[in-house]
């Protein structure tokens, strides 16, 4: 039926796909959209190719009437504890002629991946947009189509494009919500990150084997647990 809620969940891997037709699905994604279109981007910087796509498809929302707004990552002069974050294209930002923030994360970075689409839709995920993340990286892209998940990426974009505070930022309660026939819970951080750090190491503590794959591992109850 038409107002079901769905889950969408595609693997990239290196190789596995080419940054082009990455660019596509975002088109594709951002080409549905009637009303809003509220975008959260870590790093957003994109190549001759996949730039037109990406930033046609922008261009293309706000001139049939779309509200367009646009977060992102930018660095400080500030020490921090984990590899510095990329730079995003502020030029290629800028080129798009959308409403654009840029949030120095002092000291969390504005580290999100997400687009919300009309209050209905959300793309998210760890992909950066980036031709990199699109073709050579092993990350995951997300899809949901559900009112009540869009409605609590919706509150963390709003509360960001408001203050441009990360530290204060990420208190939406992470509500399960029955999408596809799976609970889907999401979780935004700084604001929950103690609980989640919790609920992660108590997992672990509950497994016979883990695998982790991750360039960073920082939180004291996860390296505990591990210990």
């Amino acid at each position: 039926p038409m107002n079901a809620d769905v889950l969408t969940v595609r693997t990239l891997t290196d190789g596995g796909q080419s940054a082009a037709e990455v660019a596509g699905w975002i088109a594709g994604f951002v080409g549905g959209a009637r009303r809003t279109l509220d975008l959260a981007q870590y790093d957003f910087n994109l190549g001759p190719e996949t730039a037109p796509v990406v930033a046609g498809a922008l261009q293309a929302a706000q001139a049939r009437g779309v509200a367009v707004r646009i977060l992102y990552n930018v660095d400080h002069a500030n020490p921090i504890p984990v590899p510095p974050p990329p730079e995003p294209d502020v030029q290629l930002i800028a080129s798009l002629g959308l409403p654009a923030k840029a949030v120095a994360g002092v000291p969390d970075l504005m580290h999100h991946k997400y687009v919300v689409r009309d209050g209905s839709a959300v793309w998210t995920g760890s992909t950066n947009w980036t031709d990199d993340s699109f073709s050579r990286q092993e990350n995951v892209v997300v899809r949901v189509e559900s009112e009540e998940i869009a409605r609590a990426f919706a509150l963390d974009f709003e509360g960001l494009w408001q203050d441009a505070d990360v530290e204060r930022s990420g208190f939406v309660e992470p509500r399960p919500v029955e999408v596809d026939g799976i609970k889907v819970r999401p979780w935004f951080t700084p604001g929950f990150a103690d609980a989640l750090t919790h609920r992660i190491a108590k997992k672990i503590g509950h497994a016979r084997k883990v695998r982790i794959c991750s360039p960073v591992i920082t939180s004291a109850p996860v390296l505990g647990t591990l210990a």
